[in-house]
């Protein structure tokens, strides 16, 4: 080459940098409608174990193998996860 050195950046100039993933995360899903998400995974898991509990008190010998007690804790799991994403 010439001897040419190419022109320095000056130091002045704060580099771009991408927005955080929990933001883009905010934008395309709002915390509102994980809230409402969440609130109806509520719901619906209180119904789930209730039900449960009332086939269970209808006739307990024949009763299922319980899978709406069971069944419940992973929806109590996953409401507690979508609640906790929301905030």
């Amino acid at each position: 080459m010439n001897g040419n050195v190419p022109p320095s950046v000056s130091s002045t100039v704060p580099p771009v940098v991408p927005p955080a993933p929990q933001q883009q995360w905010e934008k395309k899903f709002p915390a509102a409608i994980s809230g409402i998400f969440s609130f109806l995974q509520l719901v619906i898991t209180i119904v789930i174990i209730g039900c449960e509990v009332g086939s269970i008190l209808i006739d307990i010998f024949n009763a299922t193998i319980y899978v709406g007690l069971w069944a419940g804790l992973f929806f109590i799991v996953a409401w507690i996860s979508q609640a906790s994403s929301g905030m």
